[in-house]
């Protein structure tokens, strides 16, 4: 297939998409005949639409056959623009964490022989693969919720297992080898501790070396990201066995008193009805009710007086301090007038940590801190290793920064 321009392949969608989406739809039932593609390509006005779907790979013709589907990236797109996702495989998921071990292999030999080149090709796919198993993870726990909602909005009079018949198979294929990928003792919370220790060391020599100030950039977003990784994957995998968890055990309960029932009737047929032991065939929970004296008077003089009951009306008073405070925010032209009045800075972040801990977020101290990193705007940022930094909420480790203006120390006015 010729390389596509971007610009013109976008133009093209958004011009064509009620054929686009006519076709799609089409799709979801198999294979379109070439005179079906015929038919719905008639609804455009652009000369050539058929041979331009081809070769914008909108549909692609299957081998050997007359044919044509949807081409895979097209689909894609649409089934997530109409919120459709579908499950994918914790195999899948296993294959990209191992191979992030190679990459970071493969980085560490790149350290060794001092080959940048090398370190910057494997630090960016790094990067990519971490991309990748996120966008799987918000996939397939979108994916998870749409198995839930379609097995609850399923007709109640379809036996259990199979109205659940999806929710088991996403549990047994999905949820419990995830979970056994990812649980503390498993073999990938090794390889994320490996990983991150790795990724420090590499931090670390970077930061001796002159000229490679993009690869610590890399590196810096590198370590936060795999930090994120580590918790959306435990994240992602409690929020699925939530949510499958109780269709699954109601799926299973069912299948264990219809199990004891078929047993209790074959014995009963046999032995008789007072011989079956039916409360340990059948897991039913049974609660005895007490005896109970019926007093109908009484019952009837209470509703009598609820009839009569005419509530006061109640005015609500809503106090000032409860009322939602909108978050403060900083502006950055006065952060930076204030670094530059307290320049030179030993510890940019633990200058920001002092100066607006208090009064703003973790997120907008770091936002402040690459602000400042990468303002350029008269000042230098000098780097002095790592450190760790306690905030009002958190403990976090990252660069320390020396700021002063270039050239050196800020002159007397």
């Amino acid at each position: 297939m010729p390389r596509i321009e971007p610009r013109s392949f976008l133009r093209f969608i958004v011009d064509e998409w009620p054929l686009i989406e006519a076709i799609y739809e089409r799709t979801q039932t198999g294979p379109l005949r070439a005179q079906t593609l015929f038919d719905l390509a008639d609804m455009s006005k652009t000369p050539n639409v058929m041979q331009r779907l081809i070769d914008m790979g909108v549909v692609v013709q299957l081998p050997h056959s007359p044919s044509f589907e949807m081409g895979d990236f097209v689909q894609d797109i649409i089934a997530d623009l109409k919120k459709e996702h579908t499950l994918g495989l914790a195999l899948e998921i296993r294959v990209y964490l191992e191979d992030l071990n190679r990459h970071t292999r493969q980085i560490v030999a790149a350290l060794e022989e001092k080959d940048l080149e090398k370190l910057h090709r494997h630090a960016v796919a790094l990067d990519s693969r971490i991309k990748t198993i996120l966008r799987h993870l918000h996939n397939n726990t979108a994916a998870v919720d749409e198995i839930v909602l379609r097995a609850k909005t399923r007709r109640t009079y379809v036996p259990a297992r199979q109205r659940y018949g999806e929710v088991l198979e996403a549990w047994e294929s999905y949820v419990e080898p995830l979970r056994e990928m990812v649980e503390p003792s498993g073999p990938f919370e090794a390889l994320f501790e490996r990983i991150e220790r790795e990724l420090a060391h590499a931090t670390r020599k970077l930061a001796k070396l002159s000229g490679a100030i993009k690869e610590r950039r890399i590196f810096d977003v590198l370590v936060y990201r795999l930090v994120q990784l580590r918790s959306q994957l435990k994240i992602h995998l409690t929020l699925t066995a939530e949510r499958l968890l109780p269709l699954v055990r109601e799926v299973r309960r069912n299948s264990a008193v219809a199990r004891g029932a078929t047993i209790a009737l074959q014995r009963i047929r046999r032995d008789g009805f007072f011989v079956a032991p039916i409360p340990e065939w059948l897991p039913v929970q049974r609660k005895v009710a007490p005896n109970a004296v019926s007093a109908e008077e009484h019952i009837e003089a209470y509703v009598a007086d609820i009839s009569k009951f005419k509530p006061k009306p109640q005015r609500l008073i809503t106090s000032g301090s409860l009322r939602a405070q909108s978050p403060r925010r900083i502006d950055p032209e006065r952060v930076l007038g204030q670094l530059r009045d307290d320049l030179p800075v030993e510890d940019l972040l633990d200058w920001l940590i002092g100066n607006y801990d208090r009064t703003v977020d973790l997120d907008d101290l770091l936002d402040l801190y690459f602000m400042v990193r990468d303002q350029g705007k008269g000042l230098e940022t000098v780097p002095d290793g790592r450190h760790w930094y306690e905030t009002r909420t958190h403990r976090i480790e990252a660069p320390t920064l020396r700021v002063d203006r270039i050239g050196g120390r800020r002159k007397k006015r």
